[in-house]
């Protein structure tokens, strides 16, 4: 990191990834304190950089999402996912992974919420999603796949 910052500056698109990289690292090992800073770090660099919409803004606004409701912050949670999703609604060119992440997430926070019948729609698209980008034997579309199944025998038993 602070190799990119002296070579590039420590607004340079080649930081912002880099701090985006690290979040990722510093969440999977639940030190969700530091992944929330490094991913907030990330934000303000492509918010500077990038339009409000852009993928790169959205990646970072759904890592910090993911950050929230891993550390069961809701409320955080879903504001940063609904900003997403209405982000994806105003563009085509979002990338498929980003889409369908963005679709589980929804999925999860509202079963986790209590709302199956949303979960289960929400599921159902980011199922469709990673079907149709990646197949049907993608791990992310059979884990998306055994979601769905679940929360529609939890419905309709």
């Amino acid at each position: 990191l602070h190799i990119w910052e002296n070579i590039k500056g420590k607004n340079a698109p080649d930081v912002a990834e880099t701090l985006n990289n690290m979040g990722e690292l510093y969440r999977a090992r639940r030190d969700y304190k530091t992944a929330l800073t490094l991913h907030k770090r990330a934000l303000k660099i492509r918010r500077g950089i990038y339009a409000p919409n852009s993928p790169q803004v959205t990646e970072s606004m759904l890592n910090i999402g993911s950050v929230y409701y891993q550390q069961n912050d809701l409320k955080h949670a879903e504001e940063e996912f609904r900003q997403v999703w209405q982000a994806y609604q105003e563009r085509q060119d979002v990338p498929v992974k980003l889409r369908a992440a963005c679709l589980n997430n929804l999925a999860a926070l509202r079963y986790r919420q209590g709302d199956k019948i949303a979960a289960a729609a929400y599921f159902e698209q980011a199922y469709n999603t990673y079907l149709k980008a990646y197949g049907p034997k993608h791990p992310n579309t059979l884990r998306t796949k055994r979601n769905l199944n679940i929360v529609r025998q939890q419905i309709n038993p």
